[in-house]
């Protein structure tokens, strides 16, 4: 009996073993989720970022072709200027923002068709550079303009200025004896003053335009910053003469 008592009383007294305890702590938790959220913020800065980049690209891209292709076009315009021996394609009323001349298309000594252009920066800070078309025809050694309604064509939308005070378009000529810095066979760096008469229109040798077209709103909003794309070319409408040669100074399209 006294052993039987003695049990008893050592079942009574000896400690249960605590239960096993299943998942984390809630610092464990917070500590997890925090990492979560650090991970997954980076995974969506990372993907803004990529794709902030990939449209700023395609958007200077559309800007660049557009704006190339214009100024092919109107290259190709104003080299098929010399319709004819001696004639000047520049015409007068020419300005820093509109470009007056007459050019061609055909094949043989004389265009089959023949246009009068103007071409103009029209609009603010920001506008469009539109070209005007007129059909012309070539009557006994001299251009007539046909009197029907022009045929319009925006070349380029959002043109702003190559730079601040640089004008779209510049107008040079052969320094003539007696001009100061007179050097035979040169083109004098000073532009032609404008609008051209019919005098300094005579003289021109070489027409240089300059003009940078600006991102749209949109590509803006969403590719971030997008420099705008600055174009420069050229069409020389005179063979230059030798150093040597002082005059006379060389005929247009000779």
């Amino acid at each position: 009996m006294p052993a039987l008592t003695s049990h008893i009383r050592s079942c009574r007294t000896r400690p249960t073993r605590p239960a096993a305890v299943a998942g984390f702590t809630l610092i464990e938790l917070m500590v997890a989720m925090l990492i979560s959220f650090i991970v997954v913020g980076a995974a969506i800065a990372l993907f803004e970022f990529t794709n902030r980049d990939v449209t700023s690209v395609d958007a200077q891209v559309q800007i660049s072709q557009k704006a190339r292709l214009a100024l092919q076009n109107l290259m190709q315009e104003l080299h098929s200027g010399c319709i004819l021996p001696h004639y000047q394609p520049i015409r007068p009323g020419s300005t820093s923002t509109q470009l007056n001349f007459v050019s061609g298309v055909g094949e043989g000594p004389e265009p089959e068709k023949v246009y009068y252009r103007q071409v103009k920066f029209e609009g603010g800070e920001v506008g469009n550079l539109v070209e005007y078309r007129w059909p012309a025809t070539i009557e006994n050694g001299a251009v007539k303009i046909s009197n029907e309604n022009p045929t319009t064509n925006i070349l380029a939308s959002r043109v702003i200025r190559a730079a601040p005070g640089v004008p779209v378009f510049r107008y040079y000529h052969y320094y003539e004896p007696g001009e100061e810095g007179f050097s035979p066979g040169s083109l004098n760096p000073t532009p032609l003053p404008v609008p051209l008469t019919t005098e300094a229109a005579a003289k021109v040798a070489k027409v240089t335009i300059a003009f940078a077209v600006a991102p749209e709103e949109s590509q803006t909003r969403i590719g971030g910053k997008i420099e705008p794309l600055v174009l420069e070319d050229s069409a020389v409408y005179r063979i230059t003469p030798t150093a040597a040669v002082a005059t006379p100074v060389p005929e247009p399209c000779e």
